[in-house]
């Protein structure tokens, strides 16, 4: 195995990160796109961007992907993760390396979901105790029909950010519209990664606290 630290693919075992299917070019410029008058203009535009793809350009993958994933990212110096996916069960291996990842200050960003269900799915419903879940909203602040609302938990911490027709990044030096809960999380991604180069020694229960407390409410 060789890693030249510029991201790993474990959905295909090699370091190859180049996106087949637009998902990950479109969630990096919310995040990341740079500040240059064309285009969009990401969040945390002078953030950098550590590729770890963990589904194939299909979407498939493992739970162990992910949490190699996980553990790769935080061991090689990323400040937030975001994590636009979601899968079934729960995992050991995925909630030892949220764990692990909130033990080395590092702060998880998970898509709530968008089975418009009354609470997030995996692995955002671990958001009871690492990271942040996030739904979406449209241009107007309404909650999006698909989204997957916060539950009933007091201890989840889940806010909105839009997803409704967000415009962005896609291969190939294009821009275009995507929707789901997947283009929300990449927007509190950007405000984590503000909030950590304005103060890097947050730790993830306090930019938790800090995001929840500090939300506005929905339409």
């Amino acid at each position: 195995m060789f890693d030249d630290v510029y991201g790993w693919n474990f959905a295909n075992g090699n370091n190859n990160t180049l996106d087949g299917n637009r998902h990950g070019t479109h969630v990096a410029g919310t995040i990341a796109a740079g500040n240059n008058g064309f285009g969009a203009t990401g969040v945390a535009y002078n953030s950098r961007i550590m590729p770890v793809k963990v589904l194939s350009d299909s979407g498939s993958g493992s739970y162990s992907g992910v949490a190699q994933g996980i553990r790769y990212a935080v061991d090689n110096g990323a400040d937030v993760i975001n994590m636009s996916l979601g899968g079934g069960s729960t995992d050991s291996a995925v909630q030892s390396a949220l764990q692990y990842a909130s033990s080395r200050g590092v702060i998880v960003v998970m898509a709530a979901g968008n089975e418009g269900a009354a609470q997030p799915g995996y692995p955002a419903s671990s958001a009871t105790f690492w990271g942040l879940a996030v739904g979406a909203v449209n241009s107007s602040n309404q909650m999006a029909s698909f989204s997957n609302r916060a539950g009933s938990n007091s201890s989840m911490m889940y806010v909105t950010a839009p997803g409704v027709q967000v415009y962005s990044t896609l291969p190939n030096g294009s821009y275009g519209f995507l929707s789901g809960t997947s283009m929300a999380a990449p927007h509190v991604a950007g405000v984590v990664a503000l909030m950590l180069n304005a103060n890097p020694n947050l730790t993830d229960a306090q930019v938790r606290q800090i995001i929840t407390a500090t939300a506005g409410n929905v339409a």
